[in-house]
C-alpha cells in the first residue's frame, strides 16, 4: 500500500510534474497525450505556479488570453506549435 505524501513531498512533486509538463510556451497537461494549452487546465496550472513563481504564472494565463477571438471568446484548447493533433486548429 502507497503512503500519503506529506505536504513538504506533494508540493515538490507538482512542482515536478508541472516542470516536466513546461513545452517553453505553455505548460501542457500530458505533453505526449495532449501538446496544447486547454483553458480549463490553465487556471489550475497557473494556481500552482503562482506558489512557484508568479511571473511564470502570469505569463501561462497571457498565453492563454493571447489566444483570445474578436469575439472575446476564449478558446477551450491553444495549440502549439509542430504538435499534431486531430483535429487540429484548421478543424476548429
Amino acid at each position: 500500500m502507497r503512503t500519503s505524501l506529506g505536504p513538504v513531498q506533494l508540493a515538490a512533486s507538482a512542482a515536478w510534474t508541472l516542470s516536466g509538463n513546461d513545452i517553453g510556451t505553455m505548460i501542457t497537461a500530458a505533453p505526449r497525450l495532449y501538446p496544447h494549452m486547454w483553458s480549463w487546465d490553465t487556471a489550475f496550472i497557473s494556481i500552482g505556479l503562482a506558489h512557484l513563481s508568479a511571473e511564470r504564472a502570469a505569463q501561462e494565463l497571457r498565453t492563454l488570453l493571447s489566444a483570445q477571438w474578436r469575439n472575446g471568446m476564449i478558446p477551450h484548447i491553444v495549440f502549439s506549435e509542430g504538435a499534431g493533433y486531430f483535429p487540429g486548429p484548421e478543424r476548429w
